[in-house]
């Protein structure tokens, strides 16, 4: 049975070197990838990549994923309190599915509570923010705590990709 996930991007400057460097990893993996955001139409990254979303978040159902994804960049910061995120990934994580973030995206797992009291890390400039959320920031590039998958940055954006792969086939 092919594995699915759903990754989550930033509406505006999501960072598109983690994106293409995990879209690539997967697709070689064979892990098949639908695309979705706060809102859908077209997202733009921070250099102008356009990404068209695949699914509303309104009409996803964790049934149909192995896991959820979630994309960094600057925009992030603009949209990590949406509740209509945190209730997602609370819904994939209730059912042990894999729940992955990188570089400012695990502020998302912050803020929905998701990660408070549990090991993760993120891009370097925002850990105060995450260890204001609760969360023991681990200096190490990537991070897995269970189900759960935090990294770092797009150096790190293989090594996550490999890990949410090993996560979803085990």
């Amino acid at each position: 049975m092919k594995k699915n996930l759903l990754i989550i991007i930033p509406s505006r400057n999501f960072n598109e070197d983690e994106y293409n460097i995990i879209r690539n990893y997967l697709k070689k993996a064979g892990v098949g990838i639908f695309i979705s955001s706060v809102r859908s139409g077209i997202c733009t990254s921070g250099r102008g990549l356009k990404v068209q979303t695949d699914v509303l978040l309104s009409n996803i159902n964790p049934v149909n994923f192995s896991g959820i994804m979630f994309i960094g960049g600057s925009g992030v910061l603009n949209e990590m309190k949406c509740r209509d995120l945190h209730l997602l990934a609370e819904k994939f994580n209730s059912s042990g599915k894999l729940v992955a973030a990188i570089c400012a995206a695990p502020l998302i797992l912050g803020h929905s509570g998701l990660i408070s009291g549990v090991n993760a890390t993120c891009n370097k400039k925002y850990r105060k923010d995450l260890e204001n959320l609760g969360v023991y920031y681990v200096e190490q590039s990537s991070v897995q705590s269970g189900n759960i998958i935090t990294s770092q940055s797009p150096e790190t954006a293989k090594e996550f990709a490999s890990l949410a792969v090993n996560y979803i086939t085990k």
